[in-house]
């Protein structure tokens, strides 16, 4: 009999997406699926769409944020396998079945990873790809993590992996994601490719976690840089890892410049030049790493930027 999949979707006023996401785990040619959605106190008429699927479980009370919900629904799910689903993105058409026999192929596996698409839509328009994240994006170690891999949702989970490496931290608001598949990558968990579409991220005003708002970006990047503080700090933190998270800390010192810039905010912009430069002069590798990085851009990682229509 083919494994349980447990589907997990943190909601919160999510009205006009719920239906959607719902749909495309109702569509999919598998069984057996279990979905629990965890709803954090919705005022919008999100709880009564939901009341409308008998095959979902609803968890309703109050959270910390993001993280605990998820957590909640991983501790109360029932299947070998786990799945995370944002309330307000949707997974590609019959992808579970092939998706869940690469662990029958791999029974080593801790984890498979698929690929994705970020789209938009305006009302019933169709939908439309912004961006692919496809090979670069599938990869579980520290560097991949580190340069573009931090997108948990194209992946499926062996349930035993979060009792191997804990759940997912809850006093993270925005990167909570990336701080535990960072410890995964750290862990050497198995992971294994799936070169597939698997999930379709929707990038709306309103996403956590596709947002190019200005409102977004500072507390998203403080948790970054916040992340590699503490795990720079690890007295058992191989050295390889160490250089990999001095890049990537002055990468993000980078960008806080850039948005500071942009935004004209001049004390911000010196706090985050005197902190990159206090990092490059600390670790010369890392304004190595990071220059190197800019130059050749991370050619394993593919961009296609288009208009092309998803199906």
């Amino acid at each position: 009999m083919p494994p349980l999949i447990s589907i997990i979707t943190p909601c919160l006023n999510r009205v006009d997406y719920i239906d959607e996401a719902v749909r495309s785990v109702l569509d999919q040619q598998y069984s057996p699926i279990e979905h629990i959605v965890v709803d954090g106190g919705s005022t919008d008429g999100t709880l009564e769409k939901l009341r409308r699927y008998n095959h979902v479980t609803v968890m309703t009370g109050k959270d910390t944020g993001l993280y605990d919900a998820i957590n909640k629904g991983i501790r109360s799910s029932k299947g070998e396998l786990i799945g995370l689903l944002n309330s307000d993105d949707t997974y590609k058409k019959d992808v579970f079945s092939d998706w869940a026999q690469q662990f029958e192929r791999h029974p080593e596996a801790d984890v498979v990873s698929g690929n994705a698409v970020i789209f938009k839509q305006i009302a019933s328009q169709p939908k439309t790809i912004l961006r692919y994240l496809d090979y670069g994006f599938g990869g579980l170690s520290v560097y991949d993590v580190l340069t573009d891999a931090r997108y948990p949702n194209t992946r499926l989970y062996r349930k035993r992996l979060f009792d191997q490496i804990g759940l997912f931290d809850p006093s993270y608001r925005i990167a909570g994601d990336g701080e535990f598949l960072l410890r995964a990558a750290l862990a050497q968990v198995k992971n294994v490719r799936f070169p597939r579409f698997v999930y379709e991220y929707r990038q709306h005003p309103g996403s956590l976690t596709i947002n190019t708002s200005d409102a977004q970006w500072r507390p998203a990047l403080e948790e970054e840089l916040y992340i590699a503080q503490t795990y720079l700090v690890k007295d058992d933190l191989p050295m390889s890892a160490k250089v990999l998270l001095q890049g990537w800390r002055v990468k993000m010192f980078w960008r806080g410049i850039k948005k500071a810039l942009q935004n004209n905010h001049s004390s911000l912009t010196w706090h985050y030049v005197m902190n990159a430069i206090r990092s490059i002069l600390w670790w010369p590798m890392a304004g190595t790493l990071f220059l190197g990085s800019k130059i050749a851009r991370f050619p394993n990682i593919k961009y296609r930027i288009g208009q092309a229509k998803l199906s």
